[in-house]
Order: C-alpha cells, then structure tokens, then sequence
C-alpha cells in the first residue's frame, strides 16, 4: 500500500490566481481539514514546554499540520501565508509565519485585514495581500472561507 505525503484529509493542489501588478501567478495552496497530519515518536520530557507549542516530534493534533509543513519545507517555499491557528506550530519548526497567536505584535489593522481577508468578509483583499507579501504558499483550514475564495480566483 502506498503513503501520500499528506493524508486524505488535507488538500494539496496548485491555484492560479491573478495578482494586481505581476499577472497570473500560480499558488500551492495547502488546505487542512482539522486532523492530525501524520504522528512523530513523542518528546521524552515536555514539563518545560508551553502547553501551547508543539514541538517537532511532539504527537500530531488537530493543530499541528505535520504532514502539510513537511511537504512545504520539501518544496522550500520560503513565504506562507498560514492559519492563525497553524501559527504556533509553524514557529516550533523554525519556520517563518505570517501570523501567529500574538497578535499584539502585529498591529490591529495587520490583523483585521488578515481576518477579513480570510473569514470572507472582504473576499477581495487575500489576493492583494497574498501579492503585496509576495506570498509563495499558504497553509489554510481547509473548511475555512479562505480556501474557498482562492479557488474561485
């Protein structure tokens, strides 16, 4: 029996999209369905870690998308544009982020333009900000309005 890279509950696929300046690009986007990637052997001791952070090796949950970052990183895409909620783990794998859990650093109107852009409630501005970051990816919950906007793109 052969193994994908990523598991049936997430989605892989190349997206055209049209950016504002630079024409039509093409776009992997990799979409999550809320599950656990793949399983890693669990950390010998983590007394000393946030309970929020998941480590490399930790055991893969819903918010850890293993398999999805592995492939990323395999594909050296060096900008994503993740998930809030992948935020975390993607910092656990020294992997650089759009945006995390600490939105404070951030800056309220970075966020809120994130939020619109991805909850749906201005569909019009993820391309824009894929384009203005010069994104080369993005990690996105695959029931999430997100997704659903770049494929219409």
């Amino acid at each position: 029996m052969r193994h994908s890279p990523v598991p049936r509950s997430c989605v892989v696929r190349m997206i055209p999209y049209r950016a504002i300046r630079c024409g039509a690009v093409a776009l992997l986007t990799v979409a999550l369905v809320g599950c656990a990637s793949k399983t890693r052997a669990p950390v010998e001791d983590r007394s000393a870690l946030p309970a929020a952070v998941a480590p490399p090796g930790a055991p893969a949950t819903p918010q850890t998308p293993v398999a999805a970052v592995d492939l990323l990183e395999k594909l050296r895409v060096q900008r994503i544009f993740n998930a809030y909620q992948f935020g975390g783990y993607l910092i656990s794998r020294d992997v650089p982020v759009y945006v995390d859990g600490r939105a404070e650093l951030y800056g309220e109107k970075f966020v809120m333009d994130f939020f619109k852009a991805t909850e749906g409630k201005k569909p019009e501005l993820l391309p824009r900000l894929l384009d203005q970051y010069k994104i080369d990816a993005t990690l996105l919950v695959a029931d999430a309005p997100g997704p659903q906007i770049l494929g219409r793109l």
